[in-house]
């Protein structure tokens, strides 16, 4: 019987090892055309970023925000446990309060884009105006705007650049785009595409890039 139990033991041991040989197999059989690596500065946010809206495109996840639960779960970024505590089954109520306003604003238009299928608004956008808040805005902050084709990006806007305003250079021409009152910009420019909106100080630090 001892014989007989050793030998189921080391048929089991041959088994497992089989077993683990053949997960590492396939694990390293991957062809590489099917392997991405994703990283970034601090492997993080931007990181995190893309894996969220990766696994929500592919239904993996019910949401783009839950995708970004699970990325800073499996990153060690927070514990499974701090993130269910008190959140129940969803979850994803508590991480939405360690990440700021804007990425849960494109969490939620990322979700959109995916149930629709196509963009919210497919054709072009007129920016009127842009209105900030929660900056200096005594030395007239500066706004700039790029936008993004399918390879290059060109800037169509800035407060303080006369050409891309497309106005004479003198200092009432940038001023009359400007409201002081109402901290904000009349800006008047059509977007076709994907943009980038950048504000940086104003005064002394006008030019500094």
């Amino acid at each position: 019987n001892s014989n007989n139990n050793s030998n189921n033991n080391n048929n089991n041991d041959n088994n497992n090892n089989n077993i683990s040989s053949s997960r590492r197999a396939k694990k390293h059989s991957t062809p590489p055309s099917t392997v991405a690596c994703i990283y970034c500065g601090n492997g993080k946010t931007r990181t995190g970023v893309i894996v969220a809206c990766y696994l929500r495109f592919c239904n993996e996840v019910r949401s783009a925000l839950k995708g970004f639960e699970v990325f800073c779960e499996r990153r060690g970024i927070m514990s499974s446990s701090s993130q269910s505590g008190g959140g129940g089954a969803g979850g994803g109520e508590d991480i939405s309060s360690h990440i700021p306003p804007s990425l849960r604003q494109f969490f939620g238009n990322f979700d959109e884009v995916v149930e629709r299928r196509r963009y919210p608004h497919p054709e072009p956008l007129l920016l009127s105006s842009i209105q900030l808040q929660g900056v200096p805005v005594d030395d007239m902050p500066c706004i700039d705007i790029w936008e993004h084709g399918d390879v290059l990006r060109r800037q169509i806007y800035s407060s303080h650049d006369p050409i891309t305003m497309e106005v004479d250079s003198d200092e009432d021409s940038l001023m009359n785009e400007w409201d002081d009152e109402e901290g904000s910009y009349k800006i008047g420019k059509c977007l076709n595409q994907d943009f980038t909106l950048v504000c940086r100080f104003g005064g002394e630090f006008a030019r500094d890039a």
